[in-house]
């Protein structure tokens, strides 16, 4: 999320190390590619069969989207045991991929 926001910068060499361990890294990606899966199962489940006819159901389609990716990220925070910041996660998974 951050790298797509622009706010994610390339790891500098010899700058401080990450502050997750590259298993902790690694199961939290794990973690969070089930979560993000599971929820776009279910928001394929629940997305309507013809396309939204306006622009104000288009805009309440996009709004729903979006609660429900901020509802999987809260999940995969607190599955985490909150132990885990998003922006930690990235800046780790950039230096460990």
């Amino acid at each position: 999320m951050a790298a797509q926001q622009g706010k994610l910068e390339a790891p500098k060499m010899g700058g401080e190390p990450p502050k997750l361990t590259k298993q902790e890294t690694l199961s939290h990606l794990k973690k969070s590619a089930t979560i993000q899966m599971e929820a776009m199962k279910e928001a394929q489940a629940n997305m309507p069969t013809q396309q939204p006819s306006s622009q104000q159901e288009y805009m309440e389609f996009m709004i729903e989207m979006m609660v429900q990716q901020s509802k999987s990220q809260d999940k995969i925070f607190f599955e985490t045991g909150g132990k885990h910041e998003n922006e930690d996660f990235e800046a780790s998974l950039m230096v460990y991929s």
